[in-house]
């Protein structure tokens, strides 16, 4: 279930949660937002943005991992690095 930040209050998302739902909300893009979300406990948030070195202040960890891959193109090798 997906609720806007503003319907997304501890008494409604403990209704739903109760009902074996889990429960998002949408859509914030600052920290203090999102931490007082996951204290009334929804189970994850949608966001426009935040930036990697945010996430601890809202008691995540980044998840994304940096990965490199040599490839072959034509006869030369190009190394591409993704997220």
């Amino acid at each position: 279930m997906t609720l806007h930040i503003d319907r997304a209050t501890k008494e409604n998302v403990s209704k739903l949660k109760a009902k074996g739902l889990k429960v998002y909300a949408h859509t914030t893009n600052r920290y203090l937002t999102m931490k007082n979300l996951l204290g009334v406990g929804v189970d994850g948030i949608y966001t426009d943005r935040i930036k990697p070195y945010e996430l601890p202040w809202v008691g995540l960890e980044n998840s994304r991992k940096k990965a490199e891959q040599t490839v072959t193109v034509g006869n030369q090798e190009v190394t591409l690095t993704t997220l």
